[in-house]
């Protein structure tokens, strides 16, 4: 998608994404957002992010409250991202509609001062109410919303009327999976005859590479001939880390199986040989991925899970929900699913790929085939081939 001067000298597109955060290392929030918006930028797309900081979060999660207006530098001098985080008050979880109305205050007031003078051809909003959070900002504007949240909830958080507004200004939706597809579709917010496509989550390459297991190990201090299950996700009911430390103190009662819980939360695991229950650096965390034998995630509800695919870039097999979330990237050849609440069900998985070394393998094989369909650089591509396909139609007005 190229605008031209007006000497016919082709500019790259320019678009402004309208987010609920932007991660850095310090507070690492949505860190899907700047996959996207990093990889667009090296592919010559011109970014501009708006994602209005709360200062009461920043406070009770005791993180640095950043400049209202800086730089990510994804390359130098190649590839820089304007990032505009305008400062707001809300009030706490509990604010409802107010941290709404103040969050779009606060994008709304720096998009017309800053950034619409900077010639922007489209706005692009990650989920469904932060699009009509977007429509509020410029309804002259083709606007794009990626559908990706576990669960969809603009309808709790917007009129009717709000809504209708979006959907009429809407050029076409991104969805992670067919299963956000099939639930916008059941709530009015996929219309017939508007532009969709289904593009997985994508992974960096960088990050999260196969590495050699025994070295991995070495570098944590692992045993080498343990069997290890990992778990990445919040400790919590939806992602299920009680029910995977349940599943393996059931699997240890027969045979050794070790594990390593990645993340946070109130569900603390407790099970036998436990190498790791906490947080970890991201850019550690595919070293840990790559001393795992599988991984364990029975969740519940997702759009498209991020942990699942970062997994199967390191060549894990997985076990994980039936939940049609998963149906667009895990198949019988990476993986096994069963029900996310049965434990039992759960145990006998963890224990049939801890039996059997060759059934791992074969699984390995296939999720190393999967993730190669599944980089960033190949999502981004076909993202905006997307966009400039519908772009290329008359703009709405």
């Amino acid at each position: 998608m190229l605008r031209k001067t007006a000497e016919g000298v082709p500019e790259a597109m320019h678009v402004c994404f309208v987010v609920e955060g932007y991660p850095v290392p310090q507070d690492p929030f949505m860190p899907f957002i700047r996959n996207t918006v990093a990889e667009m930028a090296r592919q010559g797309v011109q970014c501009t992010v708006i994602a209005p900081q709360s200062v009461t979060r920043a406070v009770m999660h005791k993180v640095p409250i950043r400049p209202r207006h800086w730089q990510d530098v994804v390359e130098p001098g190649r590839a820089v991202v304007d990032i505009w985080q305008p400062w707001y008050i809300t009030l706490s979880n509990r604010g409802g509609r107010f941290n709404l109305d103040q969050m779009i205050r606060a994008a709304r007031k720096v998009y017309r001062t800053q950034v619409s003078k900077q010639s922007v051809d489209l706005l692009y909003a990650h989920f469904w109410h932060t699009g009509v959070a977007a429509s509020l900002l410029d309804d002259a504007k083709p606007l794009f919303v990626a559908c990706g949240e576990s669960k969809i909830a603009v309808q709790e958080c917007f009129t009717p009327q709000e809504i209708r507004k979006m959907l009429d200004q809407l050029s076409g939706t991104i969805y992670v999976s067919t299963k956000s597809y099939e639930e916008s579709l059941k709530l009015g917010l996929q219309q017939e005859g508007k532009p969709y496509v289904i593009l997985p989550n994508g992974y960096d390459p960088q990050r999260f590479p196969p590495m050699d297991r025994q070295a991995a190990r070495q570098k944590l201090g692992w045993p080498q001939d343990a069997c290890v299950a990992a778990f990445v996700g919040a400790f919590d009911a939806r992602k299920g880390a009680a029910r995977v430390s349940q599943a393996l103190t059931e699997v240890n009662r027969a045979r050794p199986v070790y594990a390593c819980f990645i993340g946070d939360g109130p569900e603390r695991p407790d099970c036998p040989n436990l190498l790791h229950a906490g947080r970890v650096d991201h850019a550690q965390v595919a070293t840990y991925l790559n001393a795992a034998d599988f991984f364990v995630l029975p969740t519940t509800h997702e759009g498209c899970c991020n942990a699942i695919i970062e997994a199967l870039a390191c060549g894990l097999p997985v076990i994980s929900s039936t939940g049609s979330f998963n149906d667009d990237v895990l198949t019988p050849e990476n993986s096994i699913r069963i029900d996310p609440m049965d434990v039992q069900a759960l145990a006998k998985a963890i224990d049939t790929l801890a039996a059997d070394p060759e059934r791992r393998r074969a699984l390995a094989a296939g999720a190393r085939a999967t993730a190669a369909g599944l980089t960033i650089e190949q999502r981004v591509r076909r993202l905006i081939a997307f966009l400039e396909q519908i772009e290329d139609q008359p703009e709405c007005g």
